[in-house]
């Protein structure tokens, strides 16, 4: 085994490759029956106290298009090429972002002889996001202690939730806006140009939402199309701010467009960048207290354009740890989209970066940069 490695989490050491190698042969000999562990339809590993897998059934094989000299070793991370596994020397499990992870978490529970099932929310280098269902089991193999692990794709259980909190939440409430608005004309035809207002607004938004449920399933198959044009992001802003100002999550609170913003046009896709742009401040709107304020602004940096969006709410750890991850959300079940949808959208689609900063002083700020012209779909 090497020397102590450092390590913001689970302990960094493994074994070397012909230690490693020698588990796998041996635990592949106990497992007569590969067979019968070929055919679990899921995904089943065995790791050993380093957390490295030692076998792993065909499933797992197929999925990832990989062999098993390639696999023998590695933990799951870097199967999975996490964005974090080779932040730090120790690689997967080693970094402050591991703290979070159900499947980290669940492998460490059952090295305490616990069996453990958790959910793990993973994005990969190449920007694809599991939904994971994980199992971890202590096994007892030739006198060795080893954990069998397993995992499930749920991601389509995950669309579902949120899907369904679209269309049967926030889709029926505008729908309940359009619907009222109707019966309200039919007996007050006098005021008919409020009502008028009313149901083409909540008609607009509800278009708005079938379309920004389209759009996040064409970008995860990688089926999303630009419309390159030239764009002046500050007309953007203030016509979402327009947009916000009068609605329900902006009651009693304040958008305000940063004066130095800058004017000058840039060429991207307008209907992306304002749904990017969108899915920032309604965050920061629901994370808004009555009476504070919303800032959004864009300025030029570096042969490209900045923009920001900050609230006054500090963000604490645990968050900061997943704030970029599929289906992770402080609100509740069936959320979890905006902020993955903003990476997702801009570094896959629109060849910019997003980050954030928090502190408890100055609040929450998102960042995103874009080129000034976007040339080709990255």
């Amino acid at each position: 085994m090497t020397s102590l490695l450092p390590t913001k989490y689970a302990p960094a050491e493994r074994l070397n490759g012909a230690d490693v190698n020698d588990q796998a042969r041996s635990v592949n000999a106990e497992i007569k029956n590969n067979q019968f562990m070929d055919a679990i339809p899921d995904i089943l590993t065995i790791l050993n106290e380093q957390r490295q897998v030692v076998y792993a059934n065909t499933r797992l094989y197929e999925l990832f298009n990989t062999t098993e000299k390639e696999i023998i070793g590695l933990r799951h991370g870097e199967i999975l090429d996490c964005v974090h596994a080779s932040e730090s020397e120790g690689g997967c499990g080693t970094t402050e972002f591991c703290r979070e992870c159900g499947a980290v978490n669940a492998v460490l529970e059952s090295q305490r002889s616990k069996q453990s099932i958790k959910e793990c929310r993973v994005l990969s280098k190449g920007g694809k996001a599991y939904d994971l269902r994980v199992w971890a089991t202590p096994v007892m193999l030739n006198g060795k202690q080893f954990t069998v692990f397993s995992f499930k794709d749920i991601r389509h259980e995950k669309r579902r939730a949120a899907l369904e909190r679209t269309f049967f939440h926030d889709i029926l409430n505008t729908a309940g806006i359009v619907h009222g608005a109707s019966a309200l004309l039919k007996k007050n035809k006098n005021k008919s140009a409020v009502f008028l207002d009313m149901i083409a607004r909540g008609s607009e938004q509800l278009v708005d939402e079938i379309k920004s449920q389209r759009q996040l399933l064409a970008a995860e198959r990688g089926e999303m199309e630009l419309n390159l044009q030239e764009t002046n992001p500050l007309d953007l802003i203030h016509r979402l701010s327009s947009v916000f100002k009068p609605s329900d999550l902006a009651k009693d609170k304040y958008i305000s467009v940063e004066s130095t913003s800058a004017s000058s046009s840039i060429k991207t896709d307008s209907v992306i960048l304002g749904r990017v742009l969108s899915n920032l401040l309604k965050n920061a709107l629901e994370a808004t207290e009555p009476g504070e304020m919303v800032r959004i602004g864009c300025i030029e940096v570096d042969e490209g354009m900045q923009f920001s969006v900050n609230n006054k709410a500090f963000m604490p750890k645990k968050v900061q740890l997943q704030v970029f991850l599929r289906s992770f959300s402080t609100k509740g079940a069936g959320r979890g989209i905006g902020t993955y949808s903003v990476k997702l959208f801009v570094e896959q689609f629109l060849g910019g970066r997003v980050w954030f900063e928090t502190s408890k002083s100055s609040g929450t700020t998102f960042y995103f940069s874009l080129p000034l012209t976007l040339r080709t779909q990255v």
